[in-house]
């Protein structure tokens, strides 16, 4: 999320530029190597969307809630779905009782890219250095490129490591159904992903003969002419997906990742095309929306089970897809 702060009815565009971290990787490594910090220091702490909200569109009021049982000096760690991360200086925390808000007065609002966004509180008996130093003269963020990533990370272990500091996590999605659904080359949007899945899944409670899987049969997540390469609009279908997959709605659920060709080409070459396709967008999923690997499936069906079998264009075009199967059972 790009921020753009409003006070009273004022509308401030941000001066942080967004400097974003290819892949998103630093960014769900820097979510892991926080996630995995031990401190011994209680302060009770947590963090939230005020209102308590886990999901956002494009456009909404955002301020977030931090709460703590002590005193000290406060921090959030935000980092969104394309892998830029922010630090943000919520008003004055040494007052446990009355909570700290950032923005202090007024709100952000939520705004592209969408997807699964990550905010970390931090509360430190001591001022953090590298913190102090990246905030300085800053409208009270900044996004940080790789460097000083780095750099606050050494600080928030070293005060971790020694007891001085506690943190608290949150996460939430952001996105725009009404967008999405406007999109000529979107064929699902999370909200109706989350829909069918939720409906499938409670229409097969008592049934015996229940199949426990939810498919769809996507033909926009598309890919470079003979490539596992995402192309653009499939990048833009597949965030639908992703935002589905860590919803609150589905978050337990396992997905299998099918990929299927037409059957023009040699069959081995169609295989193991439609392995490395379904493999991407996996990998795709992990990066991107942290999911973990171990509810993914990756399957490559090549040429095997068309939808129409038939040698037409159009058939061709419905048979060259990648399967999405939701796990409910």
């Amino acid at each position: 999320m790009r921020f753009t702060q409003k006070h009273f009815g004022k509308t401030l565009l941000a001066s942080a530029a967004a400097l974003l971290i290819s892949h998103g990787a630093l960014a769900s490594s820097a979510a892991n190597q926080l996630r995995e910090l031990n401190s011994t220091w209680n302060a009770d702490l947590s963090v939230a969307l005020e209102g308590g909200k886990k999901n956002l569109a494009l456009g909404d009021p955002v301020r977030y809630h931090l709460n703590a049982g002590q005193g000290g000096h406060c921090y959030l760690v935000h980092i969104d779905t394309q892998g830029t991360t922010s630090l943000m200086r919520p008003s004055d925390c040494s007052n446990a009782e009355a909570g700290s808000y950032f923005p202090s007065s007024g709100s952000l609002q939520a705004s592209e890219p969408e997807g699964k966004e990550t905010v970390f509180a931090i509360i430190a008996k001591a001022p953090l250095t590298s913190a102090e130093t990246l905030l300085n003269n800053s409208p009270g963020y900044v996004t940080l490129d790789e460097t000083g990533t780095n750099q606050l990370l050494g600080d928030i272990r070293m005060a971790a490591a020694s007891s001085q500091l506690a943190l608290a996590e949150t996460s939430y999605l952001v996105g725009n159904s009404q967008l999405a659904m406007s999109d000529p080359d979107l064929q699902y949007t999370t909200r109706g992903i989350i829909r069918k899945v939720v409906e499938s899944t409670e229409a097969e409670e008592g049934l015996n003969d229940a199949i426990g899987e939810v498919s769809f049969d996507v033909q926009s997540i598309n890919f470079e002419f003979g490539s596992d390469e995402l192309a653009a609009d499939g990048i833009r279908q597949l965030d639908e997906f992703g935002a589905a997959l860590v919803s609150p709605e589905l978050e337990q659920l396992k997905l299998r990742v099918a990929g299927h060709t037409d059957d023009q080409g040699e069959e081995s070459y169609n295989l193991d095309l439609s392995q490395r396709r379904a493999k991407a967008v996996a990998l795709y999923l992990e990066s991107n929306y942290e999911v973990d690997s171990g509810r993914l499936e990756v399957v490559g069906m090549g040429e095997e089970k068309p939808l129409v079998p038939d040698a037409s264009l159009e058939a061709r075009a419905k048979n060259r897809r990648v399967e999405m199967v939701f796990i409910t059972e």
